[in-house]
Order: C-alpha cells, then structure tokens, then sequence
C-alpha cells in the first residue's frame, strides 16, 4: 500500500505551523492542549499506516509535552493493540503525563489488552509510574493485580519508582520489605535512577549497596556525572569509600565529566593533582569527553599535551569529530598527526563525513591519495554516500567526468550501490551501461544494497548474475533479508549456495525463525540437514522454541533421537520447561532413567535454575556425569552464582567439582568477579595451589589487568608453570603495556630474556594497535557470553 503523500504532507504542514503558534503566542492553556491534541488524532487517523509513519508517529508523540484526554490516550492504545503504534517508554510517559486517579483506573485495563507483550510492560510501567505519583495505594494494587510474575515484578519497580519522585523515603522503606532478594534489589535500584538528579547522595548509597558488576558502573555512572555538578567535593568523598576498583573508575570519570561540565578549570586542576596513573586517566577521559562537546579546540589542546599515548588513542577520534564540526582543517591536522594508523583512519572518516557536507569534492580528493588500500576505499566510501545525501546531481557528475581507471570504476560502482536503494531500477539501466567486465561486481553491489522492502527488485537483479562468487554473496544477502519476513523463501535461496559456514549460519537463522511460525516445517527442514553442528545447533534452538508451549511433545521427540543428539536435545527442553515451570521440570527429572536423555536434562534444569537459585542448581551440577554436559552446566551456573556472590561461586566450583568441570568453573567465576572486584578476584586466586586450574585462573586475571596495571599483570608471569601459556601472556602485557609507556615497556620485556626481534615484533604490534583498548570486558566476551549477565 503506497502512502497518500499529500496527507502526509498536510499533516506536516499543520503541525508546522501549531509548532510555531504554540512557541510564539500565548494563548489559553485548555485551547493549546485540545489543539495540539487534534493534531495527533489527525496523524493518527489519516495517514496510511506504514513502518515509516508508525515511527513518525511515535516520535510526534515521544516530543508533544501535554495532557491529553482519555479519548485521545484510548486512540493509541486501540492503535498500539492493532500494531500500528510502536512507542518507546518515554513515548508512552509523555501519553499517561498528569493523569488523573480515576482515569488511570480505566486505562489499566485497556492497556492489559494490548497482545503485544512487550509493548504491553512498557506501556503498563509507563502508566503505573505516573499513577504512583498521584496514588500510591491504587497503583500498587493494580500492579498486584498482574498475572504474569515477571510482569508484575516490572510493574510493582515502576510504581515505587514513580512514587519515589514525590517521596524517596517512604517509597525506599516499602521496597525493602520485599522479601524476594532479587525484586527487592532491582526495586530499590530502579528508585536509585529515578532519584539520581534530586537526591545524588541517597541514589549513590542505594547503588552502592544493591547494585554489582558492570551494572553498578552503569548505574553509578549516572549518579556521579549528576552529583558532580551539584557537589562535586561531596560525591568524591563517597566515591573514595568505594571498595570495587573497576566501578570507582567509571565513576570517577563520571565524576570527572560533570564537574568539567560546570568548571572545566576545577576539574582539570583537581584531575592534575591526582598521584594515581589509574585515576588521573579516568579523570582526564570524563574531562575531555566533556570538554569535547563544549568546547573541542580545548578539548584538542588538552589531549595534545598529554603524553599517554593509550588516552590519546582512545579519546583523538570521538575530539577530531568535534573538531570538525568547528574547524575542518584543524581537525585533518590533528587526525593526520595520530601514529596508530587504524586509529589515524577512523579519525579521517570521521572529519571527512564531516567535510563531506560543506565541499565534497575536496573530501573525496582527499580520500583518493589516502595511501593504505582498504582504508582509502572505505573512506571514498564512505564521503560518497554523504555526498550522495547532499547533492547526488552533482555527485553523477563529478564522477563521469573522471577518465577511465581502476578507482573510478570503483567510486561508480558505490554510486550505482546507493542509487539502488532507492531506484533498482535505474540502478540497473547504469549497470547495462558499464563496461562488460565492471558489471558482475556493480551488480552484486546492487543487490546488496536494496532494502528488505524492495526484495523482488533483488531477486530479478541475481537472476542476471553468472554463477560464481558474487552470484554466492548475493544470494545470501537476499536470504539474511528474507530470514525474518520469508523464511521459507530463504531456505529455497539457501540451497543454491555450496555448504560453508556463510550458509550454515543462515540455515541456523532461518530454521529458528521458521520454528517460530511453522514448528511442523521447521522439524522437517531439520530432518533434511546432515548430522554436524549446523543441525545440532538449529535443532537446540527449535526444541527450545517448542517447549515453550508444548514441553512434553518436545521431550518426547529429543528421546526419538539418536542416543548421540539426545542430551543436547533434552537439554535445550529443559532449559526452557525449566524456566516457565520449575516444579514441573524437576519433577520430570526424578522420572527419567540414566542415560543421555537424563544427563541432558538435568544440564537445561540447573541451566534454567541458576538465575534464582544458583545453589539448587549447583546441587544439580555436581550430580551430572562428568562430561561436556556437566563443563557447559558448570560454567553458567557458575556464571549466575558469580553475578550476586563471586567468592562463595568460586569456592564451589574450587570443592564441589573435578576435572574440565572445575577448569571452567573457576575461570568463569574469575571472570565475572574481576568485572565488580578485581583486587578482591586476584586475591581468591593467589590462595590457590600451584596446579593448571590456578594457570588458567592466573592468565585470566593478568590479560584483565594487562591494559590498565601492566606492571601488576607482568607479577603473575612467574607465578604460571605453563610455559606456552607464560609466552602468550607475555605477548598481550608486552602489547598493553607499550600503548602507555613503551619505554617501560622493553625494558621489561628485556628482563623477561625476550629475543631482540620478538621484542621489536610486539612494540611494532602495539603502535599499529587501534584505539579501542581489547578492555577485560572485550577479552571475555567470546568465551562467556556478557550479554546474559544485563
């Protein structure tokens, strides 16, 4: 259904000109609000609802600031129930703004009706937040009132959040009476945000005592850039009783950046006066980052004189951005004096978008003479799809007025590229126009750019591809697109394509999204896989998928099996009718016999129990068969138990479990605990026995220390009996440590007896390094997955 552009533009129009009158005049505050109101209804009404106005929408609303009638809020919320209204959490709070008690009332239970469930929760939390602050009883009880225990739990956090605006006291001692710990604590954090501007001291406490890992960087991040700019003497106070070093960082950074926001001089003067390296530099970060949006030629001079060469590499891209925007040439003259060349190419990018906008020709040109190939490429372009944006006629003709050459066909092929996004079709009447030898690539190219709106123009273009390599990189651009709107579609296009992991990770994509809307369909194309690990994989996914709703059905499958597929297969169910039905799932369990079947049962069972009760499932862990069943159970509960108590996590692993089991475990434990106490971590492991867990252990610790304290990750070095894991480790401090001092640097490595040319190796490796430091939490990542742990 193509849009009625002359409403969409009336619609504009109208809410143009009431944008203008409401900012310029002063009028009766009841006729503002039933004017402003229409608009809405009109832009909700009448344009022709795509994905386009729905988020047009959502933004008109997220930005109109005023009361709106019950009628009016029923329109969105009928308009959200029919998926034609997808607003954000701040949307949904501009909507519920200065509700009354009897309104909000009605509107609960209309807002229940919406399917959606998670449009539902933000809407609900969005509605009992501004009803708390008019009365509180009421909304408590209609947030009891919810079925659904996670949604409640949300619901019962956003009315003591909303009540705590009018009163931080009363909502804070309701909260502590929640007898569930894990509710109890993500009530009182959620108070914390809410409170963080009016009341810092009360929202820092609060943060402190309830909040652990990377979350509570987070939350106190928060805290401390708002606390610094009312009080900043106060808030360091505070800060210096914080026992968890990798938050006080963050913190302190925060700290740093409010202060300088208010009083650049104090905070660079305070910042100056600091004896710790590891402080001064996260001080100096929060000033510059601040510096950098008020005033970047400051900001530039400030990171000049610095002699960190890790600061300066982190921070010069995010200060040559700023600078750009104000003085294009001073911002190339910084962003050419950077000696990192991955950090030097993304500080050009960065000023050459920038310069795009003012003179692309002069960008472009000076994109061409960049010497490194595929930096020069990204960055042409790169200021070819900025240029494009501006002034595309002017573009076309710049680039066929260049002669013929190997970098102009490139720059056409971009042009045809962008072009395709919007017009495939005159994206193809350029591509007919090329020489025979430029086309197969101008078409992959085409392809690759089309949108998922506009896939039949795709699949026309790939019929003209020759077989071949770009043919293969077409066809899966079109099935990545297709995976989500038209899985079945993708699996025809997947099956002209040869079997490399490129098209098993597509099948593994398309399968679970298959599985979401034809179980049936999905099990069949399962069947049809060959053993390996894409159908292992999909299969887990599917089986997990099907439990959801039909558990027992799920299982029995898992048990048709071959005795070698079924633990995995019985574990992807029970994780799954673990977590809707814990009861059911363990009772389950104790029917199984021994076998694959169990022992994967019992791995989803304590999988799907460690977020509540990690030590229930630890029992369960230590009941496993040794195996891989019982290392991949071990390591995420393990990873459940460490995120709320690290060192009793850690003991258990340490006592309760042998072999791969106990390797894991512990590393895990190490990992998370270094994310909330690092000190505190690499004490738990120096009281460890000489043995390859405490290696292992100690490795961990030292790459996490590497970045920020190489002098104290070069002390575990001889404290690890693993030669080749000691050779390693020395390789990423010597790395590390070369960014910030790379005299300090060989010299070390000097003692550590490291020949002349594997020396030169690492100093080579390290200048050359980019400006985003592998951080502890980018070394983890690929071995545990931190996304969970939000």
């Amino acid at each position: 259904m193509r849009p009625n552009w002359t409403v969409v533009f009336l619609a504009l129009c109208i809410g143009t000109i009431a944008g203008f009158l409401l900012g310029k005049r002063s009028v009766d505050p009841a006729k503002t609000q039933t004017q402003t109101s229409n608009l809405t209804l009109v832009v909700s009404n009448q344009l022709p609802y795509t994905s386009t106005n729905k988020n047009a929408l959502s933004n008109f609303v997220e930005v109109s600031s005023f009361t709106r009638s019950p009628k009016e809020i029923e329109s969105i919320i009928s308009a959200a129930e029919r998926g034609q209204w997808d607003g954000c959490i701040h949307a949904w709070t501009e909507i519920f703004r200065n509700i009354d008690d009897s309104t909000a009332a009605e509107l609960f239970k209309k807002v229940e009706m919406i399917s959606d469930k998670h449009m539902r929760n933000i809407a609900l939390q969005a509605l009992l937040e501004q009803w708390a602050k008019k009365d509180f009883p009421s909304a408590l009880a209609a947030a009891n009132s919810l079925t659904d225990n996670n949604e409640r739990e949300l619901a019962v956090s956003a009315v003591l959040a909303g009540y705590a605006e009018k009163d931080p006291t009363q909502a804070i001692a309701f909260a502590l009476q929640i007898e569930n710990k894990r509710k109890r604590t993500e009530a009182l954090v959620e108070i914390a945000r809410k409170i963080a501007d009016s009341h810092p001291a009360l929202a820092f406490d609060l943060i402190s005592t309830n909040s652990r890992g990377h979350h509570l960087q987070f939350l106190l991040e928060e805290v401390c850039f708002a606390w610094a700019k009312k009080d900043p003497q106060a808030a360091l106070l505070a800060l210096n009783k914080l026992g968890n070093a990798d938050a006080r960082k963050v913190a302190l950074s925060a700290l740093a950046s409010g202060w300088a926001e208010v009083n650049p001089e104090a905070a660079i003067a305070w910042a100056s006066s600091l004896n710790s390296l590891r402080d001064w530099r996260s001080a100096m970060e929060g000033i510059i980052q601040q510096l950098t949006k008020k005033d970047p030629f400051r900001a530039a001079t400030l990171l000049q004189s610095m002699s960190d060469h890790t600061l300066f590499l982190d921070l010069a891209p995010q200060v040559v951005e700023a600078l750009a925007e104000k003085d294009i040439h001073q911002a190339l003259q910084l962003a050419e004096s950077i000696k990192s060349d991955s950090t030097r190419f993304l500080a050009l990018k960065r000023v050459l978008e920038q310069w795009a906008e003012s003179d692309p020709r002069a960008a472009i040109e000076y994109a061409i003479k960049v010497n490194n190939r595929r930096h020069r490429e990204i960055l042409i372009a790169s200021t070819l799809e900025k240029w494009y944006e501006y002034n595309t006629g002017e573009m076309e003709t710049y680039l066929y007025g260049l002669p013929e050459s190997p970098l102009r066909a490139e720059m056409v092929k971009e042009f045809i590229g962008l072009v395709a996004q919007e017009n495939p079709q005159k994206a193809l009447s350029m591509i007919n126009l090329l020489p025979e030898s430029q086309r197969i690539e101008a078409l992959r190219k085409a392809i690759s750019e089309i949108s998922e709106n506009a896939l039949e123009n795709s699949l026309e273009l790939l019929q003209i591809l020759p077989p071949g390599k770009a043919r293969e990189e077409a066809i899966a651009t079109i099935a990545s697109k297709l995976v989500w709107n038209d899985p079945v579609a993708a699996l025809k296009l997947l099956t002209n394509l040869p079997d490399n992991n490129l098209r098993q990770n597509l099948l593994h994509l398309t399968i679970r999204e298959l599985a979401n809307q034809d179980i049936t369909m999905a099990l069949t194309t399962l069947n049809n896989l060959p053993p390996g690990e894409t159908r292992s994989t999909a299969q887990r996914e599917v089986l997990e998928i099907w439990a959801e709703y039909d558990p027992a059905s799920a299982l029995a499958y898992a048990q048709s099996l071959p005795s070698d597929e079924q633990a995995i297969a019985a574990s992807a169910v029970a994780r799954a009718w673990a977590s809707s039905s814990p009861s059911e799932a363990k009772a389950k369990l104790h029917e199984l016999p021994n076998g694959p079947l169990r022992t994967g049962f019992m791995e989803g069972v304590s999988i799907a129990l460690a977020e509540n009760s990690p030590q229930d499932a630890a029992q369960i862990v230590s009941a496993i068969p040794p195996g891989p069943a019982q290392e991949r159970a071990a390591r995420a509960v393990t990873r459940e138990w460490a995120l709320t108590d690290p060192l009793n996590a850690a003991n258990w692993a340490s006592t309760s479990l042998t072999g791969n089991a106990r390797t894991e475990a512990i590393t895990t434990a190490i990992q998370v605990w270094l994310a909330e106490d690092s000190d505190a971590a690499a004490a738990w492991v120096r009281q460890l026995p000489l043995s390859p867990e405490r290696d292992q252990a100690a490795a961990v610790v030292a790459q996490y220390q590497a970045w920020e304290r190489p002098e104290e990750a070069a002390k575990w070095i001889p404290e690890i009996s693993d030669t080749q894991l000691q050779s390693r480790l020395i390789e990423i401090i010597g790395q590390a440590w070369a960014r910030s001092n790379p005299q300090a640097a060989e010299q070390w490595l000097t003692q550590m007896n490291i020949p002349q040319d594997q020396r030169d190796k690492i100093l080579k490796a390290a200048s050359s390094s980019g400006s985003t430091i592998p951080t502890p939490w980018n070394l983890f990542r690929r071995k545990l997955n931190l996304f969970d742990l939000w």
